[in-house]
């Protein structure tokens, strides 16, 4: 599904729902933590979405003030999880001061 993704929480069966979104049938949907860097000057971006694919174009649509001025955006990493809470947890986790040195190191 993406390059590099690390699953984290819960394993699930994953499947493609009606609408074309993945989830577990009649569950939760995954969610994805995403890092974006920059082409322009190598910077970090933090977000969360359950269509990385779509964000991404977002991001390098410049749809999206925070990243619209750095853009284009490439991913670096993405990380799975099987609940929503965990994901947004781990978003704000790596947007903080010990965890932008984690990110460094994840990212080395």
């Amino acid at each position: 599904m993406y390059r590099g993704v690390a699953q984290l929480g819960r394993a699930s069966a994953i499947g493609t729902l009606a609408d074309g979104r993945q989830g577990r049938s009649g569950a939760r949907l995954s969610m994805f933590v995403y890092i974006l860097k920059s082409e322009k000057d190598n910077s970090l971006y933090v977000g969360s979405a359950r269509n990385v694919e779509q964000r991404l174009e977002n991001h390098n649509k410049g749809q999206s003030l925070a990243t619209k001025a750095k853009k284009p955006w490439i991913l670096a990493r993405v990380e799975k999880y099987n609940s929503v809470s965990l994901a947004l947890k781990r978003e704000k986790f790596l947007k903080s001061g010990i965890g932008r040195k984690v990110l460094e190191n994840l990212l080395d």
